[in-house]
């Protein structure tokens, strides 16, 4: 490669540089790239996450906060994803610290975690221990618009995912934390951490009042179906894919998903929700 002179100004700035980095781009130079900065999207229902890290630490006013961390599986498009959880345990206009704790403790119960006769000083060993028996669990997020106008994404634990099971192949161990973007993530949660507590409430009414309205419906139609092993249906994986005919090879009742294998390449997908499910026209 040509080199370019460079002006004095760059010159002195790459001289403070190799002076700063002591020989360290050496190494640095050979990382394989890697895109940063991806997020979950809003929308998702029973995704799947494996539990893969916790953390304590306090924010730039000094409250503790909780991180609960997960290593994405399902959907398939966002594998390899982290689904983190925030617990800031600071009164705010929303909730007391009592109700965040509250909050916290219910996560750590869905997650196969016990409790009702812990201390606060035993919440590590039981989020270390959570960790490292690794279960999966159902998570859904929530899209909520920022001060600046951008968009953010909460995640929500939804209990243990019991019937989803991986394939039998190695797991990649997780790559550890960058701490960079881990601060610059927690720092914008906190600032906009009531607004989201705010959203959660209305979006906590307004579901009740639908839950009302179309319970009895849903009851009936729920009753009347669902899908049974060997059984062929289309199922379209990816949103603009097209559906396929795939057969059911695993259903689990308590979480109304199923596992699949796609007729035409064997490849399979678990814990698929029963309503992405489509007839096969006959």
């Amino acid at each position: 490669m040509a080199k370019k002179k460079q002006s004095a100004s760059k010159a002195k700035l790459l001289n403070k540089l190799k002076r700063k980095a002591k020989g360290a781009w050496n190494k640095a130079r050979e990382t394989e790239g890697k895109a940063r900065g991806s997020q979950l999207p809003g929308g998702i229902v029973k995704g799947v996450a494996k539990l893969t890290s916790w953390k304590l630490d306090e924010d730039k006013n000094h409250n503790p906060y909780f991180v609960i961390s997960g290593t994405v599986k399902e959907p398939e498009e966002f594998e390899g994803l982290r689904a983190s959880v925030m617990h800031f345990i600071s009164e705010s206009q929303y909730a007391t610290v009592e109700e965040k704790l509250e909050k916290l403790a219910s996560d750590i119960q869905l997650l196969g975690g016990e409790t009702d006769e812990a201390d606060l000083d035993d919440l590590p060993n039981i989020l270390a221990d959570l960790v490292e028996a690794g279960p999966h669990f159902f998570y859904n997020t929530s899209e909520f618009k920022r001060n600046d106008g951008s968009v953010s994404v909460s995640v929500f634990i939804q209990g243990l995912a019991e019937d989803w099971d991986e394939e039998d192949s190695e797991e990649e161990e997780p790559e550890e934390e960058a701490e960079e973007d881990e601060e610059e993530y927690e720092e914008e949660y906190e600032e906009e951490e009531e607004e989201v507590e705010e959203d959660e409430e209305e979006e906590a009414s307004e579901e009740e009042d639908e839950e009302e309205e179309g319970e009895d419906e849903e009851a009936e139609e729920e009753e009347d179906w669902e899908p049974e092993k060997a059984e062929i249906y289309l199922y379209k994986a990816t949103p603009r894919g097209k559906p396929q005919e795939c057969k059911v090879t695993a259903v689990q009742k308590r979480a109304q998903t199923v596992n699949l294998q796609r007729l035409s390449d064997k490849k399979a997908f678990k814990g698929i929700e029963w309503d992405k499910l489509q007839d096969v026209e006959e």
